[in-house]
């Protein structure tokens, strides 16, 4: 019977201490694996009965940087039982609350040197989870962009990635590929945003495809953000259909956009030469030319494609002018995919 009480005893010291120890080496590690990103995580909790572990309180940041550009929650690790069906040892993760926060000056930190990211991504993700993810889940989550003092928010965001360790990578459909889902909410405007696609990770380099769908986004929101123009949205809607693959190193695809009651003649500050007043009245005459009269919409379809040779994207741009003018005086388009992009 005392030995019985002693091995209790000994499993509850054990089940105290060890997740001290092992987060007090695991945040060494974090503030040291890279010269560029610090990691930090409040909590670990283990429980072996029940096969999962959780990792509490998680901040990332720029060395170079006091400001966080991610922060979660909770991430929970746990045995994907359904696999030990299949013979396969693999485990299911759930990232709650996770917070991004990046900006202009981040994105400039991050790109210095891509491959070096690449490194410590794929070394902290073999620390942090030794068991390989089959499925992932984030809940509850948001993101944030910040680029000329204004502030680009997606909140709520949530999203699913599956079949990350396909069972068959030789055959086509879906069987080889793996999917992935992504939702949210563009506040204060409530605009939507759902995007959709598959991958094969297991390519080098990855063969993806995805589908993106935003509805009633709110264009002025977007000034000095997202467009790289010349000229302020001075109101507008945008609903936006495309689809995109990379397949082979060859990237092709289009977007359908659709401005609802736009008004793109910008502000008397807006002018700063000649070439601001050319901008400002081309768009005016678009804006006559080609919107829909029932509708009251300007939409075109642009198509866009770079094989693995290419160094840039090329633009189909007479294909979008066409487009354009069958839209406002023929045959409108559907504000809908066309569901012709696809992985082979």
């Amino acid at each position: 019977m005392k030995k019985w009480i002693l091995l209790l005893a000994l499993l509850i010291t054990v089940r105290a201490v060890l997740p001290q120890i092992i987060l007090k080496r695991l945040n060494h590690y974090l503030a040291n694996f890279s010269p560029t990103h610090y990691i930090h995580m409040q909590d670990l909790d283990l429980s072996i009965l029940r096969m999962l572990y959780e990792f509490q309180q998680i901040e990332m940041r720029f060395k170079n940087s006091a400001k966080n550009y991610l922060e979660i929650r909770e991430v929970k690790v746990s045995l994907a039982w359904r696999e030990i069906l299949k013979g396969r040892v693999l485990m299911d993760a759930v990232v709650d609350g996770a917070h991004i926060f990046l900006s202009d000056k981040s994105m400039q930190t991050a790109k210095k040197d891509p491959n070096q990211t690449k490194d410590d991504a794929r070394n902290v993700s073999k620390k942090l989870f030794p068991v390989k993810i089959e499925r992932l889940m984030i809940r509850q989550s948001s993101f944030q962009y910040v680029a000329n003092n204004r502030t680009l928010k997606v909140d709520p965001l949530e999203g699913e990635l599956t079949n990350i360790i396909p069972l068959d990578r030789t055959t086509g459909g879906l069987q080889s590929v793996s999917q992935f889902k992504l939702k949210g909410i563009f506040p204060p405007s409530e605009a939507t945003m759902s995007m959709d696609g598959n991958a094969r990770f297991f390519k080098d380099p990855i063969d993806w495809s995805a589908k993106l769908i935003v509805k009633n986004f709110d264009l002025p929101s977007a000034n000095g953000i997202l467009f790289n123009i010349p000229f302020s949205f001075q109101s507008g809607r945008l609903d936006l259909f495309a689809e995109v693959k990379r397949e082979n190193g060859n990237l092709k695809g289009y977007l359908k956009p659709f401005l609802n009651d736009v008004d793109i003649v910008g502000n008397e500050k807006d002018f700063k030469s000649g070439k601001h007043f050319f901008y400002e009245i081309l768009s005016a005459v678009g804006n006559f030319v080609f919107k829909d009269s029932d509708t009251n919409t300007l939409a075109s379809k642009i198509y866009f494609y770079k094989s693995r040779n290419d160094k840039e994207i090329q633009i189909d741009k007479d294909g979008a002018i066409s487009s354009a003018y069958q839209h406002g005086f023929k045959k409108p388009l559907r504000p809908k995919l066309s569901e012709e992009i696809h992985l082979k």
